[in-house]
């Protein structure tokens, strides 16, 4: 990405412009720079760059949220000072925010084969949200871990307010 922006091709170019449209440079002495031929090879550039960076960002996006999802624990295991109903708040929001991102995708996920099918790109969508799927159950087994950590120091105190 940053190598196209250093070019002066960025993946996203203003107004819904494309390669093509951006190289259109007027010569001092009139005609265009680069030729129509050239042009078209640009637009169709931009066109097949912009499914594969959508493609990346999709994966990219649920593989990241995934093993968020199956590290959360022990991320919140190693800061000993947060209370339990901020922990539950922590999961609850990683909880949110996977079931929105898989609930964005599959919604799009028809439109999204056929874009990536379209440029040769392999069909791991759904593979991609299955792996989320898998990893959210990590999620409900950390609580259920916390929640039986709560009871039984719970019934600690109890046992011990009742001597």
């Amino acid at each position: 990405v940053s190598q196209l922006e250093g070019l002066c091709l960025p993946l996203e170019c203003e107004k819904a412009e494309t390669w093509g449209e951006r190289l259109a440079i007027p010569r001092k002495g009139g005609g265009l720079h680069f030729g129509e031929p050239e042009r078209r090879e640009a637009a169709a550039a931009y066109a097949r760059l912009g499914v594969l960076y959508e493609f990346v960002s999709l994966s990219s996006q649920l593989a990241e949220r995934a093993e968020a999802c199956r590290r959360l624990a022990a991320v919140l295991a190693a800061q000993q000072d947060l209370p339990p109903d901020k922990v539950m708040d922590k999961y609850k929001q990683l909880q949110r925010q996977a079931l929105a991102l898989t609930a964005h995708f599959e919604e799009e996920l028809p439109s999204l084969r056929e874009r990536f099918a379209a440029a040769y790109l392999p069909d791991t969508a759904a593979a991609s949200l299955e792996g989320l799927h898998r990893a959210l159950p990590s999620l409900l087994d950390a609580v259920v871990r916390l929640c039986d950590e709560e009871y039984d120091a719970w019934c600690a105190e109890s046992t011990e307010a009742r001597c």
